[in-house]
């Protein structure tokens, strides 16, 4: 796809042939189809981290056999080593927290909170309106104040639900960034 020669070329340019964390929101081709490529340059990653929901497919044979191959540590629901609600990592002076992870049809998606000094990034990968509620309820307060977040991927490609009105209030961004396909 584009979007993986993209991210190809920059790896290559940049000369980045090391990834601290690669994390993977969910096994949907929208969402990891370019990564097999990707992972052809990248030589090493030390930590992956995904939900598992189509463990037996090709897309995601390919991209654990480019895991293995790059020698990075997997840490998904397979492997009885899957990220929990509240687990944290480091990435430099960043801290990555997983505020969700599911499997299920509708709410399929890790997300993460990755906070970097007083700036808050949410990556929110296909999460619909149960989980939007969830993690709205879990940062809710009741003062009506914002968990302040500076930039959000927005939830399933920006499709609107009941729940996103609120679930955006709960988190007030500054930016928000929507990734979808051509024409889309």
């Amino acid at each position: 796809t584009t979007s993986a020669n993209d991210v190809y070329d920059t790896l290559v340019a940049k000369g980045v042939q090391h990834l601290d964390i690669l994390a993977v929101s969910h096994l949907h081709k929208d969402h990891i189809g370019g990564l097999p490529k990707v992972l052809t340059y990248t030589t090493k990653i030390d930590l992956t981290l995904c939900n598992a929901d189509e463990k037996n497919t090709e897309i995601f044979r390919s991209f654990e056999k480019e895991l293995l191959t790059n020698g990075s540590q997997i840490t998904i629901p397979r492997s009885g080593n899957a990220p929990g609600l509240g687990d944290t990592y480091s990435l430099g002076s960043a801290t990555v927290e997983v505020i969700f992870t599911s499997a299920e049809d509708d709410n399929d998606s890790l997300v993460l909170l990755i906070t970097y000094g007083d700036t808050r990034f949410l990556f929110t990968g296909d999460i619909e309106e149960s989980a939007q509620t969830q993690i709205a309820d879990k940062y809710q307060n009741d003062t009506d104040e914002p968990y302040k977040i500076d930039l959000i991927k927005m939830p399933h490609h920006g499709s609107y639900t009941g729940t996103l009105y609120r679930f955006l209030r709960t988190f007030m961004p500054d930016y928000a960034i929507i990734s979808v396909g051509s024409g889309n």
